[in-house]
């Protein structure tokens, strides 16, 4: 015979479900109890900063490692405007050269627009010192200590982005920086925001003959004064993002603890595509504001002046002249032939 088992009741009920319970807690216990009892332990405080050393572009240190550095690449020239002076070899930078324009390419970096050289003297001339334009030797450049990723003042606006080399203001003699008048300014080159980053811009620079236009179009950007080198952000100039190329300066505050010491430029993995040249952006002028001319003042005219002619001087006529018919006078008596009777 079967016996049926009997179904637990509630009180059965009951105590498996504590059980349930008990046996959960201890187990959240087992694994979350060490987070519970273990005291917080705070991280250790980050290191102190590395000191930060600016060098003074006047610093004459600066000489005894740019000079080597340069002589293999140009020639060292003691200029009567400039002083001391290092012109780059027409053999290695070629004709027309122009600093910020050939010879490299632009990168966008942490502290601004970096000039990524191809030439191995880059790391100086285009980090430090100052470039001139000298009617008589062209380009040449002025030594100075202070670091930056370029030393350049910018321009933007209407679909164009323009630069062009910062003046010194001081000069070198005998090895002794001096005050100097600033110089005139360089010319602007411009190139429009979508070939920024080309590794040629040569290509596409904007012919002179739009220099003055673009100029008046655009805007002069205002860098902070202890940063007079930093351009436009890429957003504010109007550069798409998708052509923006980024570049490491790393790290950048360790470059200015170590002399004078050699940025590490890291480039893109690809080198960005070349863009195909576009044509310039003509924008249709607005047409132009007619004002209706007010209607026309119309004076009414006086009454004309109408004087009186004075009366006709009619002159008598005088009396006509009659003269008397003439006078007959009779026939004399004369002789008389008869008349002939038949």
């Amino acid at each position: 015979m079967a016996v049926r088992e009997k179904p637990p009741g509630r009180g059965g009920a009951r105590a498996i479900a504590a059980s349930i319970a008990a046996f959960g807690a201890l187990a959240l216990i087992g694994c979350y109890g060490h987070v519970v009892t273990t005291a917080y332990v705070p991280p250790p405080p980050p290191p102190p900063p590395a000191a930060v050393v600016v060098y003074d572009d006047e610093d004459p240190s600066c000489l005894a490692t740019f000079e080597p550095a340069l002589a293999p690449y140009g020639t060292w020239v003691e200029d009567e405007t400039h002083g001391l002076i290092w012109i780059p070899s027409p053999s290695i930078v070629g004709a027309g050269y122009r600093p910020y324009v050939a010879g490299g390419h632009w990168a966008y970096s942490s502290e601004g627009y970096v000039f990524v050289s191809d030439h191995s003297w880059g790391w100086v001339t285009y980090h430090y010192g100052r470039w001139v334009y000298s009617s008589t030797h062209g380009w040449v450049w002025v030594p100075g200590a202070r670091y930056a990723p370029s030393w350049v003042t910018w321009r933007y606006g209407g679909g164009y982005i323009g630069w062009a080399p910062l003046r010194p203001t001081w000069r070198w003699h005998m090895r002794v920086a001096y005050t100097a008048a600033m110089p005139p300014p360089p010319p602007f080159v411009f190139v429009q925001t979508t070939a920024f980053f080309s590794p040629h811009l040569t290509v596409f620079l904007a012919p002179p003959s739009m220099h003055p236009t673009l100029f008046k179009t655009t805007t002069r950007w205002i860098a902070p004064s202890t940063q007079t080198f930093r351009g436009p952000p890429p957003n504010v100039a109007g550069i798409p993002h998708a052509q923006v190329v980024y570049a490491t300066v790393a790290p950048p505050h360790a470059v200015r603890n170590v002399p004078f010491g050699k940025p590490l430029v890291i480039p893109p993995a690809e080198p960005a595509p070349m863009p195909k040249p576009l044509p310039p952006i003509v924008k249709p002028l607005p047409p132009p504001i007619v004002e209706p001319l007010p209607p026309p003042i119309v004076k009414p005219l006086p009454p004309p002046i109408v004087k009186p002619l004075p009366p006709p001087i009619v002159k008598p006529l005088p009396p006509p002249i009659v003269k008397p018919p003439p006078i007959k006078k009779p026939p004399k008596p004369g002789f008389v032939k008869p008349l002939s009777i038949p």
